[in-house]
């Protein structure tokens, strides 16, 4: 397998903007060097001040996605972009621009733990620098929500739309595009270099 230069953000909710996993601290698991999944403890990073990341517009707009079963754990998405814009990300700590490539959604834990939790589920939104092959990895936790609180939407957007259309190897569309897939703020993030588990 080729070796890639991985960057794992994670939003998360707090009001400082960024941290940078320290890398003389054993947080990485021992498999692999700086390998994900890790356990990650604002205590173990250091303070770094970056801009927000910037989307295109491609991800606020409607996208057709083809969705199939990795395993019995994980549903990924990949683009359709015959009649789509691509879909770009950069600022915050790229120094590039990146090609959104596909997404993939874990569960039942997290593969990441922040503060010692793991979260119900995890997505990975994988990118790519087509002139470099380097690849950035957008990761986001989910947390249980109160079926209570939960107005019933027919809305063609986010995750609970994607579980709710799955069939394996079928296109969905979402009206908001990516971005209703990644809701969370832009500029607040844990950063480390990793690398893959998996095949990509």
């Amino acid at each position: 397998m080729t070796s890639v230069t991985v960057f794992v953000m994670f939003l998360l909710f707090s009001e400082s903007h960024s941290f940078v996993l320290r890398q003389n601290r054993q947080a990485i698991i021992p498999t692999g060097n700086s390998q994900s999944p890790i356990l990650a403890n604002l205590s173990e990073t250091k303070y770094v001040e970056y801009p927000s990341f910037l989307f295109s517009i491609g991800d606020r707009e409607f996208t057709a996605f083809r969705a199939f079963n990795r395993n019995g754990e994980t549903i990924s998405i990949m683009p359709i972009l015959t009649n789509s814009k691509p879909l770009i990300v950069s600022g915050g700590c790229l120094t590039d621009f990146f090609t959104f490539q596909n997404a993939d959604l874990h569960w039942s834990k997290s593969e990441h733990r922040f503060s010692k939790v793991n979260y119900i589920a995890e997505a990975y939104f994988i990118h790519k620098n087509l002139d470099t092959n380097e690849t950035a990895v957008f990761a986001y936790f989910f947390k249980l929500a109160d079926s209570q609180s939960q107005e019933n939407n027919d809305e063609a957007n986010g995750w609970d739309y994607v579980i709710q259309k799955f069939a394996n190897n079928t296109n969905i569309t979402i009206a908001s595009g990516l971005s209703s897939l990644m809701k969370e703020k832009h500029d607040r993030f844990i950063h480390y270099m990793g690398s893959f588990t998996t095949e990509h």
